[in-house]
């Protein structure tokens, strides 16, 4: 199922599509999961999680391995429909639809609610509820436009806006906060390890892009190698990062690293607008797969347009490497400044480990990592695109241990620091008199700015496919450039076009020809007053559908953590690993040794028991949330005085040091 070998120059590309992806605020709870669970628990977690989004994200490369030879077997929903029929079509894209309107919402509350406020802290004065309407109009012009090709830029820039809100977090942990923060976390169960599980689910969701990054990959048959390379290092972004938070606050680690970041620096602002940076791309590329199978309904007239676009709903176009960089740098400059900040603004003595760690506290931890490691809607169209797809698995595979690399730095860096009281949001923790805190939050804004567009535009491209039936004709060409980035191979479907001459007759007699100039101006004509009349109505119910999500972002701007807990646990998780094991068990199941089929379906079974748990329990804490809150309130914004994962008398023993620093809910 795996072969190791040294990826290639487009193993390269399809690690760094998967990392980019996969890092985004999933990563600002990396320090929470292990004040949550303890060290050891949440170390577990941090492997059985990314084992299962490593193993499901390979299995689906090998089931587009199978089938490449299949003509228009490029997309996750192509799978579907040929192993399970029209049923397999409704079921994916019914989850992904809903993955990618509500989404959207949590980074209009992430950056409506928390990341504008700080970076224009002093400058302007508005409630939470104004800043997600004004982030709402910020991002409506990208989310006009009707498909995002060529939308590496958006990916890239994302994931490097959610990197450094991630590291300025850290760094202003250790900077900001001291050293005596630190305490374990106190009697950590099996409900603390159980409700890590929606955190993971959302943090590791990658299935949903596999069939796009197997679609455009030269040699498929690396394309599982690739995508284990992909979770092992996004697994390794992962724990380093929940380490270094946890051993900086402890049992006091924040649900969201950029809370707990010191409010006088400007390295806070810079973190909180790297992750607002990051939501606000993310908003886009999560509405567009939603966007694009809606408007195919209410639209119809789109359908021959978008033929492609449609099949592309749940993938990232392969040409947006620049936007795609951008997003993952962003997300890197905000973990990064917030886990500095951490260190360098709250001194060293905040550390006291989690204190009684128990099975519920893991179980807690499975949203976060869910919605962290979700990749698996993007490997198809990285495997489409690759040269060799044979080499995907591999490439996987390293671009799974790098993100985990990743998230485990994160992690272990900010509970180091902030042991049992590590946010929930690394941001949260910056130092308020730092620069850092600004460029941090730029950058996270960064990111969310562009995954907003990138993940509502299939949404939007799929449903105006129904409801603007007048653009089928015009998208045609787009719809074949949906998932792909033309080659030259292109060329020969158009040829036989060129080549051919016009018969003298027809030449010769000026009659015909005028009368069909002037059928052609009356239908361009026609076509142009009709189009624009499309246009208009698309911008319309584009506009309508982002107020509906400004609408839900106000009622539950409350409950940043909670939402992504929820989508983590329910939507990713079905999506990149429950999805994708049925896939493949329904493809493989004859050639699947007993051993192996009993792997697969514990894997499956364990993913949804866990699943259900967080989603239950994210519910809870949402609806608990709603009856105290006052509906268009703006959410409060008060000091943090509660340390639930610490031991007896924390607050009391670190008084001295966390009222060195705010730590925002």
């Amino acid at each position: 199922m795996f072969s190791c070998h040294l990826p290639s120059k487009q193993d390269l590309l399809v690690i760094v599509h998967l990392v980019c992806c996969v890092c985004g605020i999933g990563s600002l709870s990396m320090p929470y999961i292990f004040a949550q669970a303890g060290p050891t628990y949440s170390t577990v977690a941090f492997v059985l999680n990314c084992f299962f989004n490593t193993y499901a994200t390979v299995a689906l490369s090998h089931c587009f391995l199978k089938l490449r030879h299949v003509p228009h077997i490029h997309t996750y929903t192509d799978l579907a429909v040929h192993l399970w029929g029209r049923k397999g079509s409704f079921i994916v894209q019914a989850t992904q639809l809903t993955s990618c309107f509500l989404l959207p919402v949590a980074f209009l509350v992430l950056g409506g609610a928390t990341l504008l406020p700080a970076i224009f802290d002093g400058a302007v004065d508005m409630s939470t509820t104004l800043w997600i309407v004004v982030m709402a109009v910020i991002l409506l012009p990208i989310i006009y436009i009707r498909v995002l090709h060529e939308a590496y830029i958006v990916l890239i820039s994302g994931a490097a806006a959610t990197f450094i809100a991630d590291v300025l977090a850290t760094v202003d942990a250790y900077v900001a906060h001291g050293d005596e923060l630190y305490e374990p976390t106190d009697n950590v169960g099996f409900t603390n390890v159980l409700d890590t599980f929606g955190s993971f689910a959302l943090a590791y969701g990658a299935a949903l892009i596999v069939p796009q990054l197997q679609h455009h990959h030269p040699q498929p048959e690396k394309m599982p190698t690739a995508l284990v390379y992909g979770m092992l290092l996004i697994s390794g972004f992962y724990v380093t990062l929940g380490a270094l938070g946890y051993a900086h606050f402890g049992c006091a680690s924040p649900n969201n690293l950029l809370l707990a970041m010191s409010h006088t620096t400007s390295r806070r602002r810079v973190a909180y607008a790297s992750m607002f940076l990051h939501i606000s791309m993310a908003f886009a590329v999560l509405l567009n797969p939603f966007f694009v199978t809606v408007e195919k309904t209410l639209f119809p007239q789109t359908a021959l347009q978008d033929e492609s676009d449609a099949e592309d709903g749940d993938d990232v176009e392969a040409g947006a490497y620049i936007v795609l960089i951008s997003g993952a740098a962003a997300t890197f400059i905000a973990d990064v400044l917030a886990t500095v900040d951490a260190y360098v603004a709250h001194g060293d003595e905040l550390y006291e480990p989690t204190d009684n760690v128990g099975f519920t506290n893991v179980l807690d931890t499975f949203g976060s990592f869910a919605l962290a490691y979700g990749a698996a809607l993007i490997v198809p169209q990285l495997q489409h695109h690759h040269p060799q797809p044979e080499k995907m698995p591999t490439a996987l595979v390293y671009g799974m241990l790098l993100i985990s690399g990743f998230y485990v730095t994160l992690g272990a860096l900010g509970y180091a620091h902030f042991g049992c009281a590590s946010p929930n949001n690394l941001l949260l923790a910056m130092s308020h008199t730092t620069s850092r805190r600004r460029v941090a939050y730029a950058s996270m804004f960064l990111h969310i700015s562009m995954a907003f567009a990138v993940l509502l535009n299939p949404f939007f491209v799929t449903v105006e496919k129904t409801l603007f039936p007048q653009t089928a004709l015009q998208d045609e060409s787009d719809a074949e450039d949906g998932d792909d980035v033309e080659a030259g191979g292109d060329t020969d479907v158009v040829a036989p076009f060129h080549v051919a001459t016009t018969p003298k007759k027809m030449v010769q007699t000026p009659p015909p020809v005028k009368q069909v100039d002037g059928d052609n101006t009356e239908a361009s004509i026609s076509s142009t007053a009709s189009m624009s009349s499309e246009n208009t109505r698309r911008i319309v119910f584009r506009t309508i559908i982002v107020a509906i999500q400004c609408f839900l972002a106000t009622l539950l701007q409350s409950s940043f953590y909670d939402m992504a807990d929820l989508i983590g646990a329910s939507l990713a998780n079905i999506c990149s690993v429950i999805m994708p094991l049925l896939l493949y068990y329904k493809l493989f199941a004859n050639e699947m040794s007993k051993t192996h089929k009993l792997l697969c379906w514990t894997v499956i079974l364990v993913s949804i028991l866990l699943g259900s748990y967080s989603t239950i329990h994210a519910i809870r804490r949402i609806v608990k949330n709603a009856s105290e809150y006052t509906v268009f309130a703006s959410a409060p914004s008060a000091k943090r005085t509660s340390y639930p994962l610490c031991p007896a008398g924390y607050a009391d023993r670190k008084a001295q040091w966390l009222d060195s620093f705010t730590l925002y809910y």
